[in-house]
């Protein structure tokens, strides 16, 4: 039977959490040991190392697998899914995997162990790519779940970050992998369900319970309606009830609110349930054209109106900004600094980020991106009163050497060779 080794990271702890509560509820394999590594240094040989991850970590992945597969040789398997690998499979067989999952892993992951067990050949799983005499063989995506279905963490939740309500998002916003990844429309876990779940965090004694979604004021609609506040209200009265005197916060990254969803009663529910101080919701750009263009299902009014309500209702506001978008004019980014500007007066912060080509979007092999001099002097200007604080700075290296190293190792399948060259190119920039 094979041990099974999750390598946690600070971005994979929900996937983690999902994928060692599927291999513990399915029967087949149960009684699987699973325990968690939390560097690669502690994967060891006769294992299989679970590796989830996204473009945003290609880079430590590559030299966390590197160093795995130095160590134990061939006496380990490596499997890897994630946004990165469900959409680049066969550049992460190349970095160095031995399998990848496509999609979703609730049921191809107990599926692929289970395939070790009964020693049958693992590419018959669907959703499974893999290796075959030297050629990589690249499925199609795993089946998409019931949320009711699955756990959003084992039984003894060492892991736990947060419930899963929602999965996918009905925007398909071009520069996101959540749409393309999860599908375009909302699948919820009913009440009842993460009700059981909640009890389950409250009877460990967990204080702060944080739940996932895209946008949590759309709890029960599917394909990005108005937002049903009456059973939102349901939801969060149940919430309240079990949690007692625990800490609900609903909104928590990835999630937001959508711009176009904030409305005054539902921020009162919010402000009556929740014990957020802050409330993120997502701007990206001031162009009603790059707006458009990104396919963000909202306009500038929406944001504006959207910051005024919640900062009416008294809760730190954060505005999401994208900068270097593909695509965009200089008179974008003009509007985009304008509309800053008269946020920031309302009350909102800005949270900048810059844009990152992700695998599996319609902008994935964009080039990584470039700021203006106009754009760089209105952040610097913005950090140094506290209005801004994002990691922009970081991201636009990120996603420079992420970008220059995919493009090298698509040429040389070397990924030292590769990151190499993308550290040298990037310092240049």
């Amino acid at each position: 039977m094979p041990n099974v080794i999750f390598l946690v990271t600070k971005h994979n702890r929900a996937s983690v959490s999902a994928l060692a509560a599927a291999m513990e509820e399915n029967p087949l394999t149960s009684e699987v040991p699973f325990t968690y590594a939390k560097t690669p240094e502690e994967i060891t040989a006769g294992s299989v190392a679970v590796i989830s991850f996204t473009t945003l970590n290609i880079l430590e992945t590559a030299e966390a697998v590197h160093s795995i597969r130095e160590r134990c040789g061939e006496e380990i398997t490596i499997i890897a899914g994630g946004a990165h690998p469900s959409a680049e499979p066969e550049e992460t067989l190349r970095l160095g995997a031995d399998y990848v999952i496509r999609g979703e892993g609730e049921i191809s992951f107990p599926g692929f162990i289970n395939s070790l067990i009964r020693g049958d050949d693992p590419l018959s799983v669907k959703g499974v790519s893999g290796w075959r005499n030297g050629e990589a063989v690249i499925s199609g995506y795993s089946p998409k779940v019931e949320l009711d279905k699955h756990a959003p963490f084992p039984v003894r939740p060492k892991n736990f970050s947060y419930i899963e309500i929602t999965r996918g998002c009905p925007a398909a916003c071009r520069y996101c992998q959540a749409s393309y990844l999860f599908g375009n429309s909302y699948r919820h876990r009913s009440i009842e369900n993460i009700n059981y779940h909640l009890k389950r965090v409250v009877d460990v004694g967990m204080k702060d319970i944080r739940f996932s979604t895209p946008d949590c004021l759309s709890y029960g609609v599917h394909k990005g309606e108005s937002p049903d506040l009456d059973i939102v209200q349901r939801l969060l009265e149940t919430m309240s009830e079990t949690a007692k005197d625990r800490n609900i916060y609903m909104g928590t990254f990835p999630a937001e609110i959508w711009p176009a969803s904030v409305s005054r009663e539902g921020i009162g529910l919010l402000k009556r349930y929740c014990a957020n101080s802050n409330i993120v919701i997502g701007a990206q750009t001031g162009s009603e054209r790059m707006l458009e263009h990104l396919h963000r299902r909202h306009t500038v009014q929406d944001v504006i109106d959207a910051v005024r309500i919640i900062r009416e209702a008294g809760y730190i506001t954060n505005v999401d900004f994208l900068f270097g978008l593909p695509g965009e004019t200089e008179e974008d980014e003009i509007l985009s600094l304008k509309l800053m500007e008269e946020l920031t007066t309302m009350g909102a912060r800005i949270h900048a980020h810059a844009f990152m080509p992700l695998a599996g979007t319609p902008l994935s092999h964009s080039p990584p991106p470039v700021f203006s001099e106009k754009t760089l002097k209105a952040l610097n200007r913005l950090t140094g009163k506290g209005l801004e604080f994002g990691q922009w700075r970081r991201q636009r290296n990120a996603a420079s050497m992420i970008y220059h190293f995919r493009k090298r190792f698509l040429e040389t399948g070397d990924t030292h060779a590769s990151k190499a060259y993308a550290e040298e190119v990037s310092s240049i920039l």
